[in-house]
């Protein structure tokens, strides 16, 4: 069966989502709180799940992501824009591909979390970050937030 669903989640810089295989993100974006979107998809009820990125950046942040652009969300004082990457691949990522932090060494894995600035205003766990002046572990992004050593 075709149907619309609605997909609710927490702000983050990648957003993993179960969604059925094949299913057509819908370009709208609705914020619920400050911290919380939602987002509509077609699905085909009687395909398999798949796993999808969804891309999330505030305005001047940075945005690393080649994803399909979704919409924008405006919930003061944020405005969230929500891109969508598509289905994850099966194929495992090799470890000189992956990221490393510029402070420890540490390899980040597909179960780090993404920074944002949202965990540093919630006082949540703050996520691993990337930027144009390096990579840095949530342990070393804590550690210079709170201006440690």
């Amino acid at each position: 069966m075709i149907t619309i669903w609605k997909f609710t989640f927490d702000v983050d810089d990648t957003v993993d989502i179960t969604i059925p295989a094949g299913a057509e993100v819908l370009p709208h974006v609705h914020a619920e709180s400050p911290t919380s979107l939602s987002v509509w998809a077609r699905v085909d009820t009687e395909q398999a799940n798949a796993t999808r990125t969804l891309c999330v950046a505030g305005t001047g942040l940075p945005l690393h992501t080649a994803g399909d652009y979704v919409g924008t969300a405006v919930v003061a004082p944020f405005v969230w824009h929500v891109y969508d990457e598509g289905e994850q691949r099966d194929a495992g990522v090799q470890d000189e591909q992956c990221a490393h932090c510029g402070r420890c060494g540490r390899v980040r894995t597909p179960q780090d979390h993404a920074y944002t600035p949202v965990q540093v205003i919630t006082g949540g766990a703050i996520g691993w970050y990337s930027g144009s002046d390096g990579e840095f572990c949530g342990s070393c992004m804590t550690d210079l937030i709170r201006r440690q050593p």
